[in-house]
């Protein structure tokens, strides 16, 4: 078994039926690892699978120098909760990162803290929330 298949593997093992899909990237590729078949990056949508995952490659610069700004450690992951899917970002190194994307319903605890937090960031400002999520 290769260290691909491992992680894949561990990864639905953890998640079950809400993982969407794995894609290990390096400094100017990536490839799927796995993709459950209704979740959206399928081959149709190439061009925007290559800009969401160049994002998260130049993210990780950013992240980099946070840690240096904030003396708060290395950087190990991001999580990005949208509506329809929890992203998390592993970066591994200068170019090179794993990401996984998960129902939402699979961070339920992390989705009950930050809805709540909105709710309070939000309860006692002029921003209001459109289309606030459903979790």
């Amino acid at each position: 078994m290769t260290d691909d298949e491992a992680l894949v593997e561990f990864v639905r093992d953890a998640a079950a039926d809400r993982l969407r899909g794995v894609v290990r990237y390096h400094e100017d590729d990536y490839r799927f690892l796995y993709e459950r078949e209704d979740a959206g990056w399928g081959p149709s949508e190439t061009a925007d699978v290559e800009r969401f995952v160049d994002q998260f490659r130049h993210a990780e610069l950013d992240e980099v120098e946070r840690t240096h700004l904030l003396n708060v450690g290395n950087h190990h992951a991001t999580v990005r909760l949208y509506d329809g899917a929890v992203v998390i970002h592993f970066p591994q190194g200068e170019g090179v990162g794993t990401l996984v994307s998960l129902d939402p319903e699979a961070a339920s605890d992390l989705a009950t803290f930050v809805s709540s937090c909105l709710g309070h960031l939000y309860r006692d400002s002029p921003q209001v929330v459109e289309n606030a999520p459903d979790w």
